[in-house]
């Protein structure tokens, strides 16, 4: 008895190309991932989430060097990982508990302050359905991967101890000031970098 895949069935003869599109939609998306995910970092940084060297942009080239570097380091940190599937289920759940939590976000202050000029405007069940759909895959990452859903847990509440320490806390030692004073230095002068210009 010969198993047919769902690409089979549905495209016949033509089935080869859905592994080709699912290459090139794989490509899309680490494509952006790239674009956006140095700009996360630079943007937590200006705003001061994050050490100050990350907000600091390169005066040839135009772009978020220091970001840019920090995200490789991570994905090289990531590629030491011999199970694929276990990394892809602890940020899974990560990047639908962020999305969910942050649509969420905007239908409560739609909800609290309605008055509030927005830019884009939405049919409400859009972002409701957004919301549903993000609990469904959390619930989902739950049931089917409890040990990697934990994992990924753990690797969110390991940042909470950095957030309090190197953000949250105002009245740091004077060594440690320094010691990010110099660090944010050294990363000027390797990297050619300067911060942000402040627009009005």
């Amino acid at each position: 008895m010969c198993v047919q895949t769902l690409a089979e069935r549905l495209l016949g003869v033509m089935y080869w190309v859905m592994p080709i599109f699912v290459g090139i939609s794989c490509i899309g998306t680490a494509n952006a991932y790239l674009l956006i995910g140095s700009r996360l970092f630079f943007v937590s940084a200006r705003d001061g989430l994050l050490p100050q060297a990350l907000a600091m942009i390169n005066v040839k080239r135009l772009t978020p060097m220091p970001a840019l570097i920090f995200l490789c380091s991570l994905s090289w940190l990531m590629l030491t990982s011999s199970d694929i599937g276990g990394l892809v289920n602890y940020f899974s759940f990560a990047t639908w508990l962020f999305l969910g939590t942050a649509v969420a976000g905007m239908l409560y202050m739609k909800w609290k302050k309605p008055d509030i000029p927005r830019p884009i405007t939405l049919p409400l069940f859009l972002p409701v359905f957004f919301v549903l759909a993000c609990v469904f895959l959390i619930c989902m990452s739950l049931y089917a991967a409890p040990e990697d859903t934990g994992i990924g847990v753990a690797i969110l509440v390991a940042g909470l101890p950095v957030y309090f320490i190197f953000v949250y806390w105002q009245n740091k030692p004077e060594f440690l000031n320094k010691l990010n004073s110099q660090f944010t230095r050294f990363v000027q002068l390797t990297l050619q970098c300067v911060s942000q210009e402040k627009v009005d």
